[in-house]
């Protein structure tokens, strides 16, 4: 179930823009980074997100979080760091909710693969240990984040997608 753009929102920004006389990088990369700094601005399409966790009860609660977020839909999910390194350069999720504790390569490293190729996804590192030395380590892998798995709530992913969209603003 998708959005309608609200046409006066999306008026007072500015004329339809057409891409076959626009200048700058038409490859399907660029042009997918640059539709990810707009979503909530027009009101385009939702947040998407990719769960990455070796526990099937978890990526199901995942999915009800997801789904019950305003504004934000599935776009995964995957079991395993490496099934989630591969799914994020397939799918191209707008954020990443990353476990750290994974049977393969763990969150940490997984992180570290796919920030560098997908620069403006949001990977937010989770555990349900409470430990504070993850949060300085998910920054130097960078993640954007590190929650415990039970603080998780509409209202936390908003949040963080919240400070990226104004992050990714103040950056342009």
């Amino acid at each position: 179930m998708g959005r309608t753009p609200d046409r006066r929102r999306a008026h007072a920004i500015g004329p339809p823009l057409d891409v076959r006389h626009a200048s700058g990088p038409t490859d399907g990369e660029s042009i997918r980074a640059a539709s990810r700094r707009i979503p909530e601005v027009v009101g385009l399409r939702s947040v998407r997100v990719l769960t990455v966790d070796d526990h099937a009860t978890f990526r199901g609660a995942a999915r009800a979080l997801i789904g019950a977020t305003d504004g934000f839909e599935v776009a995964g999910e995957a079991s395993t760091g490496e099934e989630g390194v591969a799914a994020a350069c397939r799918l191209h999720p707008d954020m990443v909710l990353m476990d750290v504790r994974l049977p393969d390569i763990d969150g940490y490293e997984a992180t570290r693969r796919i920030t560098p190729t997908q620069p403006d996804t949001v990977v937010v590192l989770m555990s349900a240990a409470d430990e504070a030395i993850q949060g300085d380590t998910a920054a130097r892998c960078g993640a954007a984040a590190f929650v415990r798995k039970q603080d998780l709530r509409p209202a936390l992913l908003q949040q963080l997608w919240s400070r990226h969209a104004s992050h990714v603003a103040d950056a342009g």
